[in-house]
């Protein structure tokens, strides 16, 4: 078997067209790739808007932390406050008991 290298019409045809798809292909990959860079650098903006706002909302809920701590009463420290009310209550309610016993039987 054997090939011819000649060049002929059919031939420079088939390379014209290859070359003009691979121009088309290199066109079409720089818009694409220039595209890629634009929505990159829109979301590096947005990711540093979304880091800022996240920086923002964890001094606010350390602030709030902070708050709640000075501001709230632990459990413990209620039930020893309830505890201590409960105990003057029963307290002044023996002392009317007191009070009242000496009137009722008089």
């Amino acid at each position: 078997m054997v090939v011819d290298w000649q060049i002929n019409g059919s031939v420079l045809i088939i390379l014209g067209a290859h070359l003009v798809g691979v121009v088309i292909f290199l066109v079409r990959a720089a818009d694409r790739s220039a595209h890629a860079e634009i929505a990159a650098r829109d979301i590096e903006g947005k990711l540093k808007q979304a880091e800022e706002r996240i920086v923002s909302e964890a001094a606010a809920l350390a602030h709030f932390r902070e708050q709640v701590a000075r501001e709230y009463v632990s459990r413990e420290a209620m039930r020893e406050l309830e505890e201590r009310v409960v105990k003057a209550i029963d307290r002044v309610g023996d002392r009317l008991d007191r009070i009242i016993a000496p009137v009722g039987k008089g």
